[in-house]
């Protein structure tokens, strides 16, 4: 079995330059930042360079950096909304748990749906330990269902907008690398490990509840 790369190549971290342009939203409890695809947003057991690392640049004038409210896979791009504080830490740490937050993908998948738009029911079990754990698709797994709706098509290659609505702290990605959409071939994902595998997955959300900020 082929042994999974380590990544410890420092380039792959943003300056902080690079980071304060990243930044989409902020206020005194929330920062929302655009996630470069090709990094995790912490280190792994095969991920030593990771996002969180930057997150010194994004301070600000607080005592300590932000920290993660939640998390992106690896290859998905898109907003990663960060907790200023402890306060806003366990505020959104309540709202992700209680999928008060609307969470919306974008992905470039292969193949087209026969139905315009359905439901991905795709069960996901984790498996390993510490770090050294993955995600499969198994029927005794915690419950994850998306919506999808095709944006557009030119018959090889599709637009979806993906909506989780319950189940699983995994990858939005996983259900259609794993089981495909009901009634279409096989849906792959792109990959970024060849030159024409431009682009897979951005984070277009998250939604959060009005005011959520304020009420960190």
């Amino acid at each position: 079995m082929a042994r999974t790369a380590i990544r410890d190549d420092p380039s792959l971290l943003p300056t902080p330059s690079e980071m304060e342009a990243r930044l989409l939203y902020r206020d005194a409890s929330i920062l929302i930042l655009d996630k470069p695809a090709g990094i995790a947003v912490h280190p792994t057991g095969h991920d030593k360079v990771a996002l969180d690392q930057a997150f010194e640049a994004l301070r600000f004038g607080l005592p300590r950096p932000p920290a993660l409210a939640h998390r992106l896979d690896r290859e998905t791009s898109g907003c990663l909304a960060l907790g200023r504080h402890r306060q806003a830490l366990e505020k959104l740490g309540k709202l992700f748990a209680g999928q008060q937050v609307g969470k919306t993908y974008l992905a470039v998948v292969k193949g087209r749906p026969v139905a315009d738009a359905g439901i991905i029911d795709a069960p996901i079990l984790k498996s390993g330990q510490g770090s050294r754990w993955k995600l499969s698709i198994d029927p005794t797994g915690q419950e994850a269902i998306t919506h999808y709706t095709l944006l557009g098509s030119d018959g090889e290659m599709s637009l979806l907008e993906l909506s989780p609505k319950t189940g699983a702290d995994a990858p939005a990605a996983h259900p259609l690398r794993a089981s495909g959409l009901p009634g279409a071939r096989r849906f792959v994902l792109w990959r970024r490990r060849r030159p024409a595998d431009a682009a897979c997955m951005a984070a277009a959300g998250p939604v959060l509840p009005e005011e959520a900020g304020r009420r960190c």
